[in-house]
C-alpha cells in the first residue's frame, strides 16, 4: 500500500505499511553445543522468553546468554536494543505476546524482529502491536504462522513523532495499572501454589508420602471433535466449541467462541461438565500439561481434538487438586520429558496424559485444600475483575491512540510546538553527529598534532551510540563493511554540515578522511537543541571510546559487536597475517 492518508485519521497522519517504518526480518537458529553458552554476554532471546512485557528483563539469568566471540563463526545477528520481537508461531500468536528488547540482543529464528526506522518511535510500533490480530494476518488455524512478507504489508497508522511521544506517555500510564494488577493476581496465583506444597509436600521430591495413580485409572481423559469432518448429509446441530486458543495458561479466553455443526449424539459425546479439567495437546514448552478448570461458563459447550478433557472420580480425585499439581514442577518435567518437540512447540497424545502418574492424598486433605482453593478464587475473581477493568481502559486507549481520537485536543492546542519539535527531530541525528565532532577525543593518533576526528571513529562512535546509548534511538541503517558498521546517510549530514559552514572535510583515503569543527559557537547552538539524554549519550561513549588510537577504537567495536566486522578488511589482513605466520613456523 501507498503512503496514503485515510480519510478518518488527522491531516497530519499517515497510513503506511509496516515496511516504510521498521526493517523486518527473524533471528537465527540457536547455536548448537553449550560452548556457545559459556560467560556470555549478550542475551539469546527465544520464544517461551517473551511475555507480555514493556522491555525484556535482557540481563535476567533465565535468559541464556552467548559468548560474542563464538559469535562471528554461527553468523549470528546481533539486533539493536528496542526490536520489537513477535513470535511467529505457536499458541502465543494467539496471545498479545509482544517485547522490546532491553538491550542489544540475539534473536530466535521464531521471533520476527521488527526495528523501528527513525521516523518512527520503537515504543509507538510496540503499543500499536498489541492491537494487531494475529489471527487477521496469519492462516485460519489454532497453531498460526506468520510470514514475514504479510508482516511487512501490514498498514499502521503513523503521526509526527512528537504526537507518537504523547500517545506513548498516556499509554505507558496505563500500561502500567495492567501490569500492577496482573503483578497482583500472579502473586495470588503464587501463594495458592505454595499452599499445596505446604499442605502435600513438592511430589518432586516426597515420593513416598502418597501413593500414585496413573490419571487414566482415575480420571476419564478425552480427546475431542476433530473439526471439519464431512457429515455426508447427515442432520447435524450446532453448539459452541473449545479451541486451543479458548484455553490458556490456567485460564480460558472465552472473547470468541465460536461454533460448529455436529452430529446429535456428538454433541452429548464430547458435551463438557462442571469441574472438567481442559489441557491442550500441543502449545508452547514451559506452558505444556497446564489444565484449566470448566466452570460451564458457556452452556451446551464441546471441545475439539486438540483439546483434552479430563474428567475425575471424584471419590479419588478432586479437580481443583489436579488442577494443582498440573501446575507444579513435578507436572512440568512429566511433560516435557515425554513430549514431542517440534520447533518452538511441544506436544503430548492421550496415552502420555493417562499415563502421568498422580500422587493420591487421602480424599479428606483434598477437601480441605479445595477450601483454600475456594478462598483463592474469590480473591482471583476480585483480582481477575480490577485487571479486566484496567485492560478495558487501555483496549480503549489504544482504539482511541491509533484512530487519533486520544491526541486530537493535544495536535489542535500544540500545533506550532509539534511543528518545532517535528523539525527538530527530523535533524537529530546531523545534531548527534555535531556534537561528537564538537567533542571529539584528544588524538586518535600519536603522529597528528591538532586532534582531528576520522571519518571511520566517526562511523563508529555514532554506532555506538545508537547500539549502546540509553536514549536507544536509531539514526542511521548500519550494516558490516569493509572498516565494521557502515552508514551511508551519515556521509549525507557529513556534507549538509560542510555547506552549513559547521564543519570542513579533508578527503584522503577511505579511512583516513579528516573531519574539524568550523564554526564552534555556532555548533553549541545547535546542539544545545539535543535532548538530555542523547547530550549525555555522546559524552558517556566519548568518554569510554574517544581517546582510543584508531585501530584500538576498530578492535573494540569489532570485539563488541562481531556481526558487523564480518566484511571487514582489517580482519581479513589479520587472517592472512596469522596463516602466513603459522606457515613460516611450520617450515621451522
Amino acid at each position: 500500500m501507498s503512503k496514503t492518508r485515510s480519510k478518518s485519521l488527522p491531516i497530519s497522519w499517515k497510513t503506511v505499511r509496516l515496511a516504510d517504518v521498521a526493517d523486518v526480518g527473524a533471528g537465527n537458529p540457536a547455536p548448537q553445543g553449550v560452548k556457545y553458552f559459556e560467560n556470555g554476554d549478550a542475551p539469546f532471546i527465544r520464544t517461551q522468553d517473551v511475555g507480555r512485557e514493556h522491555i525484556h528483563p535482557a540481563l535476567s539469568e533465565t535468559v541464556d546468554r552467548v559468548n560474542r566471540m563464538a559469535v562471528e563463526s554461527k553468523r549470528l545477528k546481533l539486533w539493536p536494543a528496542k526490536s520489537l520481537l513477535i513470535p511467529k508461531s505457536g499458541a502465543s500468536t494467539f496471545l498479545n505476546h509482544r517485547v522490546l528488547t532491553g538491550v542489544p540482543a540475539y534473536v530466535a529464528s521464531h521471533l520476527a524482529v521488527v526495528v523501528a526506522k527513525p521516523n518512527v518511535l520503537p515504543e509507538y510500533l510496540y503499543y500499536w502491536s498489541l492491537t494487531l490480530d494475529a489471527r487477521r494476518v496469519a492462516p485460519d488455524n489454532d497453531y498460526p504462522s506468520l510470514r514475514l512478507s504479510d508482516l511487512q504489508e501490514v498498514t499502521l497508522p503513523l503521526p509526527p513523532l512528537p504526537v507518537q511521544q504523547h500517545i506513548i506517555s498516556i499509554l505507558a500510564k496505563a500500561d502500567g495499572v495492567v501490569r500492577k494488577r496482573q503483578d497482583a493476581l500472579d502473586l495470588a496465583d503464587a501463594i495458592l501454589s505454595a499452599s499445596f506444597v505446604a499442605m502435600f509436600g513438592n511430589p518432586l521430591t516426597n515420593g513416598a508420602q502418597y501413593p500414585r495413580e496413573q490419571l487414566g485409572s482415575v480420571a476419564d481423559v478425552k480427546s475431542g471433535v476433530t473439526k471439519g469432518r464431512k457429515l455426508k448429509g447427515k442432520k447435524a446441530v450446532e453448539v459452541p466449541y473449545l479451541r486451543v486458543a479458548n484455553v490458556q495458561d490456567g485460564f480460558l479466553d472465552l472473547d470468541e467462541v465460536k461454533n460448529i455443526e455436529v452430529l446429535p449424539g456428538d454433541r452429548e459425546r464430547y458435551r463438557l461438565e462442571d469441574g472438567d479439567i481442559l489441557m491442550t495437546e500441543g502449545g508452547d514448552p514451559d506452558k505444556l500439561g497446564r489444565g484449566t478448570i470448566w466452570r460451564n461458563e458457556v452452556p451446551d459447550c464441546i471441545h475439539q481434538n486438540h483439546v483434552f478433557r479430563v474428567r475425575t472420580d471424584r471419590t479419588a480425585l478432586l479437580p481443583e487438586y489436579l488442577a494443582a499439581l498440573l501446575r507444579t514442577q513435578y507436572a512440568k518435567h512429566y511433560f516435557l520429558s515425554c513430549a514431542k518437540r517440534s520447533s518452538n512447540l511441544a506436544s503430548v497424545n492421550s496415552t502420555q496424559v493417562k499415563a502421568f502418574a498422580v500422587p493420591l492424598p487421602p480424599i479428606g486433605h483434598q477437601q480441605k485444600f479445595v477450601m483454600a482453593v475456594d478462598q483463592w478464587d474469590a480473591t482471583a475473581d476480585r483480582l481477575k475483575g480490577t485487571l479486566k477493568k484496567a485492560e478495558g481502559t487501555l483496549g480503549a486507549l489504544l482504539y482511541q491512540a491509533f484512530s487519533g481520537e486520544l491526541t486530537a485536543a493535544f495536535e489542535e492546542a500544540c500545533a506550532e510546538e509539534i511543528q518545532q519539535r517535528q523539525e527538530l527531530d527530523l535533524v537529530i541525528p546531523r545534531l548527534v553527529a555535531l556534537d561528537v565532532i564538537q567533542h571529539k577525543p584528544s588524538s586518535q593518533d600519536e603522529k597528528v598534532v591538532e586532534p582531528v576526528l576520522l571519518v571511520t571513529a566517526m562511523m563508529k562512535l555514532m554506532f555506538l551510540i545508537q547500539m549502546k546509548g540509553t536514549a536507544k534511538r536509531r539514526f542511521y541503517e548500519f550494516v558490516p563493511y569493509h572498516y565494521g558498521p557502515f552508514a551511508k546517510e551519515l556521509y549525507a549530514d557529513l556534507e549538509k554540515l560542510q555547506e552549513d559552514g559547521l564543519i570542513s572535510i579533508d578527503n584522503g583515503e577511505e579511512d583516513k578522511t579528516k573531519i574539524t569543527l568550523a564554526d564552534p559557537a555556532k555548533a553549541k547552538e545547535l546542539t544545545d537543541q539535543l535532548p538530555e539524554e542523547l547530550r549525555e549519550d555522546v559524552q558517556a561513549i566519548i568518554d569510554e571510546y574517544g581517546a582510543l588510537k584508531h585501530n584500538e577504537l576498530l578492535d573494540r567495536v569489532y570485539e563488541e559487536f562481531p556481526a558487523y566486522a564480518k566484511k571487514s578488511r582489517r580482519k581479513k589482513v589479520a587472517k592472512k597475517a596469522s596463516k602466513k605466520a603459522s606457515r613460516g613456523s611450520k617450515k621451522k
